[in-house]
Order: structure tokens, then C-alpha cells, then sequence
């Protein structure tokens, strides 16, 4: 299970247990709007109604993906909103260490791969970068 911490204008490391179980979580609603992948990083462009308290975003990778070249599997990201009562529009960029998700995969198959992220609120919304 992966979480990254973010706050208005203000983000912390990316913290990550790969040993830990994935849990369903329930996920506060926001939306998917681009998805890329640069050098060792998945970059997930986002929007929440917020802005007062500090919103988590989580990214459940797969435990095991099928062995094709390029790789193409599919992540849940997951928002927690910790109650926010403000109403402002946040859009900001989410990204997580790829090379530290537990998948071990090569940096040409980084390059390559195909990855499409799912709403952990709106699982009819996804999002890929190819």
C-alpha cells in the first residue's frame, strides 16, 4: 500500500510499505484528469474540493502483473479528504516513485509501459497514459 501526503501548496515524501496488505479503502471523490509516466515516475494530474486540511492520495499497485512486454496493468488511487469543509478547487500533481513500488521492473520497461489509473471513488473513471 502506497501514500502520498499533500496539503495546500505542500507535499511530503512518498511513504512506502510494499509488505503491507491492500485493504479496500473508501475513497473521498475527485477527479482524474492526466496520467504520465517520466523517468521512474507515475504522474497523476488530479482535482478536489478542499483547501482547508491536508489530503492523502494512496495507489494500490497491482501484487503481481503478467509478464508481457510493454507492461500494462491498472492502479487504484484512493483520496482521503480528512473532512475538508472548504469548498475551493484544488488541481495539483501527484507522483510516485515507480522504481519503489515492489514491481521490479526495468527502466525500459518504465519507458514503455502502459498504465491506467482507476478512481477509488468513481470506479467507472479511468485515466491512461498511453
Amino acid at each position: 500500500m502506497f501514500m502520498f501526503v499533500f496539503g495546500c501548496n505542500e507535499s511530503e515524501e512518498l511513504r512506502i510499505n510494499p509488505k503491507e496488505e491492500s485493504a479496500p479503502v473508501k475513497s473521498d471523490p475527485f477527479q482524474l484528469l492526466e496520467v504520465a509516466i517520466e523517468d521512474q515516475l507515475l504522474k497523476i494530474e488530479v482535482s478536489y474540493g478542499g483547501g482547508c486540511e491536508e489530503h492523502d492520495f494512496q495507489v494500490i499497485w497491482p501484487e503481481v502483473i503478467t509478464a508481457v512486454f510493454p507492461p500494462d496493468f491498472s492502479v487504484v488511487l484512493n483520496h482521503q479528504g480528512n473532512n475538508d469543509p472548504c469548498f475551493a478547487i484544488i488541481t495539483e500533481v501527484l507522483e510516485f516513485d515507480i522504481d519503489q513500488s515492489g514491481l521490479k521492473l526495468s527502466d525500459e520497461a518504465i519507458g514503455q509501459m502502459k498504465i491506467t489509473v482507476i478512481n477509488g471513488f468513481d470506479h467507472t473513471e479511468k485515466i491512461s497514459n498511453k
